[in-house]
C-alpha cells in the first residue's frame, strides 16, 4: 500500500471516530418527557454509554444499563439477574435535543400501567 493511500484511510478514520465520538458527547445529559419519564445518559467512550430511565408519578419504575450508540441511535439491556430482557431504544434527533424512547419486555421493571416509552428533550 503507498504512503497516500494509507494517509487518506488514516484520516477518514479518524474523523469517523471523531464523528460518532461527538454524538456520544452530544447526547450524554439528563432528558425529560411525557409520562413523567427521566432519562440520563453519560457518554462512556466513543461508542459506549450508561444510562437510567426513571417515571415517577401515578405509576413508577426504573431500568439502567451499559449499551452502544450507533448512529442516532442508542441501545441498551437492562442491568439485572433476572431471567427477563428488557431492552430499550433511544432514536435521537441528529443534534441530540431530544429522543424518542421504545422498549420491549420490560413490564418486570415498570406495572402493568407504566411504560418508559415517549419522547424526551433535554
Amino acid at each position: 500500500m503507498n504512503l497516500k493511500k494509507v494517509i487518506i484511510s488514516s484520516v477518514f478514520y479518524s474523523s469517523t471516530l471523531l464523528c460518532i465520538s461527538a454524538f456520544a458527547g452530544e447526547i450524554s445529559g439528563d432528558y425529560r418527557g411525557e409520562n413523567d419519564i427521566t432519562l440520563r445518559v453519560i457518554s462512556l467512550d466513543a461508542t459506549n454509554a450508561a444510562a437510567q430511565i426513571i417515571t415517577d408519578g401515578s405509576c413508577s419504575g426504573d431500568v439502567s444499563g451499559i449499551g452502544k450508540v450507533s448512529g442516532n441511535t442508542f441501545k441498551f439491556n437492562a442491568y439485572t439477574t433476572l431471567t427477563s430482557k428488557c431492552t430499550i431504544t433511544v432514536n435521537f434527533k441528529d443534534d441530540g435535543s431530544s429522543g424518542y424512547i421504545t422498549e420491549k419486555g420490560c413490564l418486570d421493571w415498570h406495572g402493568a400501567q407504566c411504560s418508559f416509552e415517549g419522547y424526551v428533550k433535554k
